[in-house]
């Protein structure tokens, strides 16, 4: 069974999106996708990597059932061998937002251009 990276990762933006603060337990996602399949489970863990380091998408912890910490080392706890993940926490940095703006500030423009130019056009036109 194949590990979709994109499923993967929609799901979870879409989850820390419609939750309250951004701020949402994965667990469930995380075993859902890695399905006792050691494949998936290292795509998973690759994925959640790319996510926190290289896109800075999303700040991962883990949170102790019995003392009720929250702890930074999340991927140790991930990588305990046979066992399902639990407690893994997630929610979305504030590059992510950053990001969302510019996109929309660059589109934006781009539309704006663009109805300027058509305005312009439309005018030498008649």
């Amino acid at each position: 069974m194949g590990f979709d990276k994109l499923k993967f990762r929609k799901e979870i933006i879409d989850r820390l999106q419609h939750s309250r603060q951004h701020f949402a337990d994965i667990s469930d996602i995380v075993n859902r996708f890695s399905a006792n399949d050691q494949e998936a489970k290292t795509g998973v863990e690759r994925e959640l990597v790319h996510l926190q380091r290289n896109m800075k998408i999303l700040d991962i912890k883990t949170l102790d059932i019995t003392t009720y910490e929250m702890d930074d080392d999340w991927l140790a706890h991930f990588k305990k061998p046979g066992v399902e993940v639990s407690g893994i926490l997630a929610s979305l940095t504030k590059d992510y937002f950053a990001n969302k703006r510019m996109k929309l500030v660059y589109y934006a423009g781009i539309g704006l251009i663009a109805a300027i130019l058509l305005i312009w056009a439309l005018n030498k036109l008649f």
